[in-house]
């Protein structure tokens, strides 16, 4: 399940769904699967993003806060 992929694994998946839909001839079908699989994996990947971008947010402000950072 995709939501069980950390970032690194999901965006080595994307990466083939993109290159399979660029370079193979694919049925429409199967085209069309292979995108809805690429746009589940996209926001997966959006959110791991968000969820580090949040945590280093958060360690910034602690650093901050102790006087560590200009």
């Amino acid at each position: 399940m995709p939501e069980e992929l950390g970032f690194e694994e999901a965006l080595a998946q994307l990466e083939n769904i993109v290159r399979s839909l660029e370079s193979e001839t694919l049925t429409l079908e199967d085209a069309l699967n292979r995108y809805q699989e690429g746009l589940k994996l996209l926001g997966l990947c959006r959110r791991r993003l968000k969820e580090a971008e949040g945590r280093l947010r958060i360690l910034q402000e602690d650093l901050e806060e102790e006087g560590d950072i200009i």
